[in-house]
C-alpha cells in the first residue's frame, strides 16, 4: 500500500499521517511508528521522528541535515541518525545497481 510513497509525514494530529506519492497527497489514521514497522526496511527509512523517506526518491542530502527528494521537498535528517541513514541510502543505491552521488557519500 505505501510501496509509491515517495515520504510520509507526521500530521498535525499524532493519530494521522501524510502519504505523498508522485501524484498526490492523502491521510491516513495511523502512527507513523505503526506504519514504519510494516514497510521493507531496505527501501525505507526514518530519519527524524517526523517523517519516512523511500530511498528511491532521495535526491540529494545538503547541508549535513538536510534531505531533498526528488519532487524539491526538504526533509530533516536527525544528527543521530546520520551515519545510518548514509549508510542505509548507499546499500539501496548499489542494490539497485545505481552510481551513488558523490554528495551522498
Amino acid at each position: 500500500c505505501f510501496e509509491s510513497a515517495t515520504h510520509l509525514n507526521a500530521a498535525r494530529s499524532a493519530t494521522s499521517v501524510i502519504v505523498h506519492t508522485t501524484s498526490a497527497q492523502y491521510v491516513v489514521k495511523d502512527s507513523l511508528n505503526s506504519i514504519y514497522a510494516q514497510l521493507d526496511p531496505a527501501q525505507f527509512d526514518m530519519p527524524h521522528r517526523c517523517c519516512i523517506v523511500n530511498f528511491r526518491y532521495v535526491q540529494n542530502i545538503v547541508n549535513y541535515y538536510d534531505i531533498i527528494m526528488t519532487d524539491g521537498e526538504f526533509l530533516p535528517l536527525a544528527q543521530k541518525k546520520r551515519t545510518q541513514f548514509r549508510r542505509k541510502l548507499s546499500d539501496y543505491m548499489q542494490s539497485q545497481n545505481n552510481s551513488i552521488p558523490h554528495a551522498l557519500l
